[in-house]
């Protein structure tokens, strides 16, 4: 199992304990190719978890997508999705049909 945790101190932590990146069934199983994957996946994880690092949209989006892919937020995650996503199709719903009936604009 490959999983990643992010730094803690007192001046900054984020909400997750760790992220679950991979399953194997053998050590042999891994590749090289998935070892630089790992590594770049974890600087990249530590760059955004730091204090000093990207705190902004890009890396939120970024923190979102590992646990979305980690099994164990996964039902979590696809359930607070849909949670906002429904209100949002319903406002293009409207907008679509106010659109092609010709009251948007009039």
């Amino acid at each position: 199992m490959v999983f990643i945790a992010p730094y803690k101190s007192k001046a900054m932590s984020v909400n997750e304990d760790n992220i679950i990146l991979a399953r194997h069934s053998c050590a042999s199983s891994v590749s090289a190719k998935d070892i630089r994957s790992y590594f770049a996946t974890y600087f990249r994880y530590c760059a955004v978890t730091s204090a000093h690092g990207d705190l902004g949209l890009g890396g939120y989006i970024y923190r979102l997508r590992l646990k979305y892919n980690d099994f164990r937020y996964a039902s979590q995650m696809r359930a607070n999705i849909f949670r906002y996503i429904e209100p949002l199709l319903a406002v293009i719903g409207i907008v679509v049909t106010l659109y092609t009936g010709n009251k948007l604009f009039t």
